[in-house]
């Protein structure tokens, strides 16, 4: 049966409507679209993982405002987002680096470490400082869309602008308490550098084809 959408706009005044929270399934558990100006980037997903503090806009993002993130500062997430091995996990960005550089795009950490970022520029994960092999290239200051997934088995697989890298690495994330993460940086204070649109986490592996 066709869906009928109704659009009203042309009125700045009018007050919104709109739910985000009811446009994401169950498997989506942080979606930020980083379209605050001057405030805390806030999940649009059911689970409402805020972050506690903000970082700089680019009002020229790939999707509307993107984040700015300038090389000293990142997003703090809360407690309550939680991602563990055993269920399978995929975490996806839009990223612009300024220049080929080693940063971080997510961390968690606490007696564990879980680190997704770029190594000279390249895509990596590293699951209690074990790392995967690197995969392309990005340092080109244009827009890519990165993808990390682990399966239930602690398989992973990297995608770049939808292209699977082919790497081999096998290490689950460990079920355990973490005391911190954060989006663009880690504990060792590797600051990403530039812009970042519609960051996502599931709790479940997205297919090629997603």
């Amino acid at each position: 049966k066709p869906a009928t959408i109704w659009m009203y706009y042309g009125n700045p005044k009018a007050t919104a409507e709109s739910n985000s929270k009811d446009s994401f399934d169950a498997n989506q558990v942080a979606v930020y679209h980083f379209g605050e100006k001057g405030a805390a980037a806030k999940d649009s997903s059911s689970y409402q993982h805020h972050a506690s503090n903000f970082v700089g806009t680019n009002e020229s993002g790939l999707i509307g405002n993107a984040a700015r993130f300038d090389g000293s500062a990142s997003l703090s997430l809360p407690a309550s987002l939680n991602t563990t091995g055993g269920t399978g996990v995929t975490w996806s960005a839009w990223v612009k680096p300024v220049a080929p550089e080693s940063s971080v795009i997510y961390a968690q950490a606490g007696a564990n470490n879980l680190v997704i970022g770029l190594n000279n520029g390249a895509p990596y994960v590293s699951v209690n400082n074990v790392s995967t092999p690197l995969s392309a290239q990005i340092a080109d200051n244009n827009w890519h869309h990165l993808v990390w997934c682990i399966s239930s088995t602690g398989v992973w697989t990297i995608y770049v602008d939808n292209v699977n890298q082919n790497i081999s690495y096998t290490r689950n994330i460990p079920n355990a308490t973490w005391s911190y993460r954060y989006i663009g940086s880690s504990p060792a204070n590797e600051y990403f550098n530039g812009n970042m649109d519609d960051f996502r986490i599931y709790n479940r592996v997205l297919t090629e084809r997603e």
